[in-house]
């Protein structure tokens, strides 16, 4: 089989990805691994699927597929991402030990700055960016 026939464009949100049909098949059992040209979502002209998802999510779920390695992006409140990871049959427990914990330090960062939720930032973009670039201190900034 040409590499070209091995290869599959997933359009997430507008956004497209390419992959390998072998990457999918990686993990079993997941929406990605059991996509058929059958699917509604399958357009013949363009020779793609398309999901009206959340398209920064999806190339970390894709490179999941790829590494092995489940990544919270930095972008997206946790429980928009353990939607996404819902909606393509993944299991958030497979998130890295590294993101666990500094998901575990944001939070108890969360209690320890007593952030108010009237902060006009997205609490989960806001304080975990301020951690990772400028330490639990920076996070009083999103107060006020």
């Amino acid at each position: 089989m040409a590499d070209v026939d091995n290869r599959i464009t997933i359009n997430v949100g507008g956004i497209r990805h390419e992959t390998y049909k072998a990457t999918l098949k990686k993990i079993p059992a997941t929406r990605l691994s059991r996509l058929t040209e059958a699917l509604a979502n399958y357009d013949p002209i363009l020779n793609e699927y398309f999901f009206d998802r959340h398209p920064g999510v999806f190339a970390q779920i894709l490179n999941y597929y790829r590494t092995g390695k489940l990544h919270y992006p930095l972008d997206v409140c946790g429980p928009l991402f353990e939607e996404e990871l819902e909606y393509w049959g993944l299991d958030a427990n497979q998130v890295t030990t590294v993101c666990l914990t500094l998901l575990s330090l944001f939070i108890f960062s969360l209690t320890c700055t007593r952030i108010q939720l009237s902060c006009n930032i997205c609490m989960c973009k806001c304080a975990i960016k301020k951690l990772l670039i400028h330490s639990v201190a920076s996070l009083s900034k999103c107060r006020k």
